[in-house]
């Protein structure tokens, strides 16, 4: 069990951080979300409130509620990740998250036309896979057609969403809430985590619970570059590895 060591803290001198990642499609939460909970003391759950849409509001709540408050698991950073539009009662989660001290990060893509293309592909890579993300080289996607009319539809989407994220954390304590963008994240990978761990008050590159797995998504963010011309994924040259 990754959390033994936490055994032989005292809870009371190393209070556990929560948080929520919130985020538009096609941002690189999932690689993102996998990363922290590859850490030892952060455990970070995907789209709970996605699954627990068909249940019902109450579902949802109750889930809130026994996940931050009733939560035995030992850690020291605890959240998960969510759309807006799949949360049923906007107004509670709200209130919840500033009641209890929720830490927001909230991931964006600056490039909204790439962004847009990115979905059209997963959609695709979905169909053929029955996966959104893959991070199988041998999995290639052949050169596609865009349909503009499409992709404009999906950028004005995209801005939508963006609007009503930023309505919706308007009444968020600006220093509870870390924005993360998709370029910084591809580029500039370990300094953002290390960001990441000081806004969860949580030491990020200490007792990675599987190195070998991190380094394996670390090269695959320096080997696989989005090519918007073509809208395949390239090959690009990885550089050295080594710190």
């Amino acid at each position: 069990m990754h959390y033994n060591c936490l055994s032989r803290l005292s809870a009371p001198l190393i209070p556990c951080t929560p948080f929520i990642v919130l985020f538009i499609g096609r941002t690189g939460s999932s690689f993102f979300c996998d990363a922290l909970h590859q850490h030892l003391w952060i455990q970070s759950l995907p789209e709970e409130m996605e699954r627990l849409r068909v249940a019902g509001k109450e579902s949802q709540t109750q889930w809130l509620t026994d996940f931050y408050m009733h939560n035995s698991r030992p850690a020291l950073a605890r959240g998960f990740k969510t759309k807006l539009w799949d949360v049923l009662d906007l107004p509670y989660f709200a209130s919840f998250l500033i009641n209890n001290n929720i830490r927001v990060i909230r991931l964006t893509r600056a490039n909204t036309l790439r962004a847009a293309i990115s979905t059209i592909r997963s959609h695709e890579l979905h169909k053929r896979i029955g996966f959104w993300n893959s991070t199988d080289p041998t999995v290639r996607l052949a050169p596609t057609q865009l349909d503009f009319t499409q992709l404009d539809e999906l950028i004005r989407n995209r801005e939508r969403a963006h609007k009503q994220l930023s309505e919706f954390l308007a009444t968020t304590d600006p220093r509870h809430i870390l924005s993360i963008s998709h370029e910084e994240l591809t580029c500039n990978f370990q300094n953002t985590m290390r960001r990441t761990g000081r806004f969860l008050r949580t030491p990020i590159f200490h007792r990675i619970a599987d190195r070998s797995r991190y380094q394996k998504m670390t090269r695959f963010i320096y080997e696989r570059q989005w090519q918007t011309s073509t809208s395949l994924w390239t090959i690009m040259p990885t550089p050295s590895m080594h710190q």
